[in-house]
């Protein structure tokens, strides 16, 4: 009877640490960051949708992976300078707490920014 009672109080924790990692991995919202141009890129900014993450310079072929979780609903954007001009692109149009997302994000040669989203979005 002991034994049972040991095995039950063991399994309550267990149980609510496998859940609490379900839901982080289920909320978790990752956001890949590559530039493929020839140019360095400046004040490199994703903001939105309770996030502001601020990941500075990123050298030509440079790739930086960032790992959120939303605390707000709304639209994620990302802010770049490439020589002297301003890029802002959007990343997602909504993100929310609900529900996680592994986005790409390209910064093309010629500049453009394109994106892709791998799972939990249409590119």
């Amino acid at each position: 009877m002991l034994a049972c009672t040991a095995l039950l109080l063991v399994n309550f924790p267990v149980a609510l640490a496998i859940s609490l990692t379900a839901v982080d991995l289920a909320t978790r919202y990752t956001v890949a960051v590559h530039n493929d141009s020839a140019k360095t890129l400046r004040h490199v900014r994703l903001s939105g949708g309770g996030y502001d993450v601020a990941i500075g310079t990123m050298l030509p072929g440079a790739s930086v992976h960032q790992t959120m979780h939303s605390r707000e609903e709304g639209q994620l954007e990302i802010h770049a300078t490439r020589d002297t001009t301003a890029h802002v692109a959007v990343v997602d149009d909504y993100v929310t707490g609900d529900m996680g997302r592994h986005t790409i994000v390209r910064i093309n040669r010629d500049g453009r920014i394109s994106r892709s989203a791998t799972r939990g979005t249409k590119g």
